[in-house]
C-alpha cells in the first residue's frame, strides 16, 4: 500500500471508530439528559453538564482503548486523560451554551426545547469541536527523535 492509501485507511478506521464510541457516549449523554430533564426536572444547563460528564467517561475509555489505541505509550495516561478532560469541558462548554442560549433566541422554553437545543445545535458543534482536538491534541501520535549519532558525538 501507497502512504497515502494508508493514511487514508488510517483516517477511515480513526472516523469510523470515533463515530461509533460517539454513537454510545452519545445515547448516555442524551438518555441521561431526557431523564434528568424530563423525569426530575433538573435545570437544562446543570442537566446537561451531568449527562456530558457522564458520556465524557464513556467517550474516554471507548477512545483510549480503541480509536485511538495505536497512540499508547505516546504520551502518558495521565497526560491525555487531563488532555482528554480540557477538551471535553470545552465541548461540555459548547453544548451547556447551546441549552442555555438557544431557548432565549427563539423566544421558547421547556424541556422540548432544551432537547432540540442540545441535540441539533449543542452536540454537532461539539461533536466537531472534540475529534478535532482529540485527534490532534490529545491522542495525535508525536514524533520521535532519532538518537544521536554516536559517532558525531
Amino acid at each position: 500500500m501507497t502512504p497515502v492509501r494508508d493514511r487514508t485507511k488510517t483516517t477511515a478506521t480513526e472516523v469510523t471508530r470515533f463515530g461509533l464510541v460517539g454513537v454510545a457516549a452519545t445515547a448516555a449523554n442524551l438518555g441521561l439528559f431526557a431523564v434528568l430533564t424530563q423525569v426530575w426536572h433538573v435545570w437544562g444547563p446543570l442537566a446537561s453538564a451531568v449527562s456530558v460528564a457522564v458520556s465524557t467517561l464513556v467517550a474516554y475509555l471507548g477512545n483510549r482503548r480503541w480509536t485511538y489505541r495505536h497512540s499508547r505509550g505516546v504520551l502518558s495516561e495521565r497526560r491525555a486523560l487531563w488532555r482528554f478532560i480540557v477538551a471535553s469541558a470545552a465541548g461540555l462548554l459548547i453544548e451547556s451554551a447551546a441549552v442555555a442560549v438557544v431557548p432565549s433566541a427563539i423566544g421558547s422554553y421547556g424541556p422540548g426545547v432544551d432537547n432540540a437545543a442540545k441535540a441539533f445545535v449543542g452536540l454537532p458543534l461539539a461533536t466537531l469541536f472534540r475529534f478535532w482536538a482529540f485527534r490532534t491534541w490529545v491522542f495525535r501520535p508525536v514524533a520521535v527523535r532519532p538518537a544521536p549519532d554516536s559517532a558525531l558525538s
